[in-house]
């Protein structure tokens, strides 16, 4: 049996999206026939999940939900950094699959990057940024930034978070201090092997399965 897929997601204050989300996730998931651990990476919210959170979900390709917490927030790249580092450190996997929480990134599209990897298995695999919904001056201040990057470094970023990293280069991307600032720039200057394609769309609690304890860690449910 091939090392299971691990889904990472930092969630700030995004708690009534997840229920939806991880449906379309695990339909995605079960019709490709494909299994994961989804991993929350709860990045300091004021609104905190309750314990229905996931209460009478039943999932075919998901296998289990665990809930990272951290004690404050410390901003959506740090977040995803602090996962990264926590699935190196305490899960074997063939690899992770990136996405963030917000809706933005569709799940239907996490089949298409796994047989991408599957197909390539050496370097990341980013999903081509598509057109995103936030607002003028998020979308104002990410084209600033887009530009003083290609000014510094000669490398135009046309893609975001949404990506599948082989296991393999866990080891080396942990220790990249550019990761807790902006992970596709740390992927460009540690010169990590990375291609991109258009997507078609664009301590540890177990929330699911369901457990008396609060304080456990997740299961298979298999």
């Amino acid at each position: 049996m091939s090392a299971p897929l691990v889904v990472l997601m930092p969630v700030y204050n995004d708690w009534p999206l997840i229920p939806p989300l991880l449906a379309r996730l695990d339909a995605a998931l079960s019709g490709a026939g494909l299994g994961a651990e989804v991993i929350l990476v709860d990045d300091g919210s004021t609104d905190t999940p309750g314990p229905d959170l996931l209460q009478g979900a039943r999932y075919r390709g998901i296998a289990s939900v665990t809930l990272l917490h951290l004690g404050r927030n410390v901003g959506h790249q740090r977040a995803l950094a602090i996962g990264l580092a926590y699935v190196h450190a305490h899960r074997e996997c063939r690899a992770v699959v990136l996405m963030d929480a917000d809706g933005e990134d569709a799940p239907e599209d996490v089949p298409r990057l796994v047989a991408a990897h599957e197909a390539e298995p050496g370097p990341i695999v980013f999903a081509g940024r598509s057109a995103r919904s936030e607002g003028l001056l998020f979308r104002a201040f990410y084209e600033m930034y887009r530009l003083a990057h290609r000014l510094l470094t000669g490398r135009r970023i046309w893609f975001g978070n949404f990506s599948i990293v082989p296991a393999r280069l866990l080891p080396r991307l942990v220790l990249l201090s550019e990761l807790w600032n902006h992970y596709p720039s740390a992927i460009i200057k540690a010169r990590i092997p990375f291609t991109a394609a258009r997507n078609r769309s664009s301590v540890t609690t177990s929330i699911w399965p369901p457990r008396s304890s609060t304080m456990v860690a997740s299961h298979s449910t298999r």
